[in-house]
């Protein structure tokens, strides 16, 4: 994660972002980003790192959309575990309404990390 600073390191988590799901913010996060265009379910795998001011997404270099972002923990207002099934998902809502969600496994923990970090910024 180049230009980001990834001093201290909170927790890691391979993670699958899901774009295309309503209200996304998939149109904020990459520029040119088009629901109508993509053919079936787009799901964007990589890692989550959080750290004390942000929650970074790394997509794996083969992936379609391959750019990284970062949410400014502050930024977080609501975090939801929304799994159906098998599918473990958890939702950060943000101030700006979008609500990007992630498939990730060990929800519990790693919710209570985001929490940590949100009460310390």
């Amino acid at each position: 994660m180049t230009g980001h600073d990834l001093s201290t390191v909170l927790a890691k988590k391979v993670a699958t972002f899901l774009p295309d799901l309503p209200d996304s913010g998939a149109e904020e996060i990459f520029p040119g980003f088009d629901r109508v265009t993509i053919r079936g379910r787009l799901e964007i795998g990589g890692r989550l790192v959080l750290t004390p001011g942000a929650l970074w997404f790394r997509p794996h270099r083969f992936n379609v959309v391959p750019m990284e972002f970062g949410i400014p923990i502050d930024e977080v207002v609501a975090i939801d575990d929304v799994s159906e099934a098998l599918r473990r998902k958890v939702q950060f809502t943000l101030r700006s309404g979008a609500r990007p969600t992630f498939l990730v496994w060990g929800i519990p923990g790693f919710v209570e990390k985001v929490q940590r970090a949100r009460g310390a910024s």
